[in-house]
């Protein structure tokens, strides 16, 4: 059965073996390669399908917006990769349809922009970084360094939504602009909803449904 971690094995047993590799090696540069494809195949994904229904630019901002907190923040996750893949491009593509469809002002991203970020930072300040038990962090310099660096993401996140809402007197064609602060907005309510216990049920649901 095809998938990537399949691949990132054979792909690394292929190189750790004219190398002489012991298996500690060879499994790093395993996860390593996994890695590696499994966040190039989501964004080649959501380019895929966010240039199918023309939201390019917006699923992209979307996209990034998620995996950038959500590197530092950590938060629920899918059962597999694939699944995790497919989750991912919905989660990017849908909203950024939604958003270039809907009429979005500066007055409806404050409205929303207030509570939103204000439950992010509460939402990163008690709970963050969300780990897996698979994978804890039981390190409590790291889990500082994590939090913090999370503070340090919703800051530059709300300091260019705050430029963007500033240039919309300036700016040629405002439409563009407001919705891609729209889709900030959006990518980051998701990642804080991931960090919550609701968060989790969701993606637990959705690994049923998938």
């Amino acid at each position: 059965m095809f998938s990537l971690e399949t691949i990132a094995e054979k792909i690394a047993a292929n190189i750790a073996s004219p190398l002489k590799m012991d298996e500690s090696k060879k499994a790093v540069m395993a996860y390593g390669i996994f890695c590696f494809s499994q966040v190039l195949a989501s964004i080649l994904l959501v380019i895929l399908f966010g240039f199918l229904f023309h939201v390019l630019g917006q699923a992209l901002v979307i996209s990034f917006t998620i995996a950038i907190l959500r590197k530092y923040s950590g938060g629920a996750h899918a059962a597999t990769p694939g699944k995790c893949l497919v989750i991912g491009t919905v989660i990017s593509v849908v909203p950024a349809i939604i958003i270039a469809h809907i009429p979005v002002n500066v007055i409806w991203v404050i409205i929303l922009g207030i509570p939103v970020f204000t439950w992010a930072f509460y939402e990163v300040l008690t709970k963050a970084p969300v780990d897996s038990i698979k994978k804890p962090i039981t390190n409590a310099r790291k889990r500082k360094r994590l939090r913090n660096g999370s503070l340090v993401i919703l800051g530059i996140y709300l300091l260019i939504i705050v430029v963007f809402l500033s240039m919309q007197n300036f700016a040629a064609d405002t439409g563009y602009l407001i919705r891609y602060t729209a889709c900030i907005l959006f990518g980051t309510a998701w990642q804080t909803l991931t960090l919550t216990n609701v968060g989790g049920h969701l993606f637990s649901m959705m690994d049923l449904h998938i």
